[in-house]
């Protein structure tokens, strides 16, 4: 019983501030970047599936998902970002942002790579 008591004091030491919370998601989303851009290196090749659709506030929100095979054919599949489109939705601002999002990874030279780009089919 005492070893819980000892844990629980543990977790009771934790400092759960806005401020803190805040840095630790900002450093795990970090991470996340980072991972998803060695991951995005080793891909043979890779596919693109784009979603666009409007928030409660009527801001177009572009989410960017990447499918990749690597060369011992295993398949990761992961969102890349979701990028807020504020003024018009035209094929060439998906197209621009979607540029932006994969240079965020450090895959926006790697177009060589690229197999397919799948839409939502909304007409924008």
């Amino acid at each position: 019983m005492e070893l819980c008591l000892k844990e629980k004091q543990k977790f009771e030491d934790v400092s759960l501030s806005r401020q803190t919370v805040t840095w630790k998601i900002v450093d795990m989303a970090g991470d996340s970047r980072e991972q998803l851009k060695i991951v995005c290196k080793t891909f043979e090749y890779f596919s693109l599936a784009l979603d666009e659709s409007m928030d409660i506030s009527d801001t177009s929100q572009l989410l960017i998902f990447v499918r990749g095979v690597k060369d011992d054919f295993a398949i990761t599949k992961e969102l890349v970002e979701m990028r807020s489109m504020v003024s018009t939705t035209t094929g060439a601002d998906i197209a621009a942002e979607t540029i932006k999002g994969l240079e965020n990874i450090g895959s926006g030279g790697a177009w060589g790579k690229l197999s397919g780009v799948t839409t939502d089919g909304i007409t924008s």
